[in-house]
């Protein structure tokens, strides 16, 4: 599924699907840049294929320092919209005007139900999907910077917290079950390498087994990604998704030998033991 695609000078490469997890930045897609660039990027969206999931977080008026008209749980539910959306079109390299496009309507959303310390940001956001729509420019997406929305998000939307810790090769913390349900995934990399949590699930009418996907190299085009999590060594990572009843892969397709400046040339960390099954119930 995620495999060794070649690369400049005969260096693995990250993964195309896996370049659009970690390239869109809630709001907005943060284009990686060229497949020599040293390293992936370490902020990543939060992103599921469906646009039901429910903030837990309930309704206020006036509350976080926010105007008397502002509604937390509305301003969590859009924000969550666009992350889902932002991982559902995939790489932002390949076609970064189309990833604007997809982004506009749910960013205009959130923008409209936002608090008023996130106001500026949000607005320069969309201005940018705007222009860059309008221009066909998708270098505009580079510009944006949405950190402080994510740490707000992640501070005030009351999305359920996992902590997870990422070593060379396997995930700790990871659970075998949740609940259905909004979730922020916070993972601190105890490795050597950079490591990234991966969550992706089978598209409608996908019966293939996790371990036959994982083994076909057709295999990534059977998947939807949901969330990605991204994480240099020392440097802690987070993202927020929506899951839905059903089963879930978690992943890390990152080249082993990746750390610092070094592209990984080994086969993907995932295949030394880095995946576990995550079942979601009802």
């Amino acid at each position: 599924m995620y495999r060794d695609d070649g690369g400049h000078g005969g260096r693995s490469r990250v993964p195309r699907a896996l370049l659009g997890v970690l390239a869109v930045t809630t709001l907005v897609g943060v284009a990686c840049g060229d497949d020599d660039d040293a390293a992936p990027a370490t902020t990543v969206a939060a992103a599921t294929a469906t646009t039901t999931g429910a903030s837990a977080a309930p309704a206020t008026t006036g509350a976080d320092g926010a105007g008397a008209d502002f509604d937390k749980t509305a301003f969590c539910d859009a924000f969550m919209e666009t992350n889902m959306v932002g991982a559902a079109v995939g790489d932002p390299d390949a076609d970064p005007v189309a990833v604007a496009t997809a982004l506009l309507e749910p960013a205009k959303r959130a923008q409209a139900a936002a608090p008023p310390e996130l106001a500026d940001e949000l607005t320069k956001a969309v201005g940018l999907l705007e222009q860059a729509v309008a221009t066909k420019d998708g270098s505009l997406l580079e510009q944006a910077d949405p950190t402080a929305s994510n740490e707000w998000t992640v501070a005030n939307c009351g999305w359920t917290k996992v902590a997870v810790t990422a070593e060379d090769y396997h995930f700790t913390g990871v659970p075998d079950t949740l609940e259905a349900g909004d979730y922020t995934f916070e993972m601190t990399n105890k490795g050597k390498e950079f490591h990234v949590l991966v969550i992706v699930k089978r598209k409608d009418g996908v019966t293939d087994s996790f371990e036959q996907l994982l083994s076909d190299p057709s295999g990534e085009g059977k998947v939807e990604t949901l969330l990605g999590v991204a994480a240099p060594p020392g440097v802690p990572g987070a993202g927020s998704t929506h899951l839905d009843p059903g089963e879930y892969l978690v992943l890390c397709p990152i080249p082993i030998g990746t750390a610092g400046d070094t592209e990984g040339t080994g086969p993907p960390h995932f295949t030394a033991g880095m995946q576990q099954v995550l079942t979601v119930t009802a």
